[in-house]
């Protein structure tokens, strides 16, 4: 009797290890899935990361291109505006000039 009792024990013992090593297993693999699905997770965060800074990058640069356009337009403007000004400043001298030589003769 005490050895049929003995030798079930064994046998549920047994099969106890079993269970735990199976679950063991299956734990480490669901694990081993998760971090890998972690790391490509990762993966894509990192390459989304890494276009948003060249987004950044690119608005950055146009941005600052855009200042020097303006920059640029608004030289070009006050240039224009001086040449106009100069212009009509030396028509007046070379109409003034001309009415003098006229009331000279």
């Amino acid at each position: 009797q005490w050895a049929k009792e003995d030798e079930h024990e064994r046998e549920q013992l047994k099969k106890a290890k079993k269970k735990h090593k199976l679950e063991q297993q299956w734990i480490a693999d669901a694990e081993t899935r998760e971090q890998k699905r972690q790391e490509e997770e990762e993966q894509e965060l990192q390459r989304g990361a890494a276009i948003l800074e060249e987004l950044e990058a690119t608005f950055s640069k146009r941005s600052k291109a855009q200042e020097t356009i303006a920059r640029l337009r608004r030289r070009i403007a006050e240039h224009r505006r001086k040449r106009h000004e100069a212009t009509k400043h030396h028509c007046q001298q070379v109409v003034e000039q001309n009415w003098k030589r006229r009331e000279q003769r």
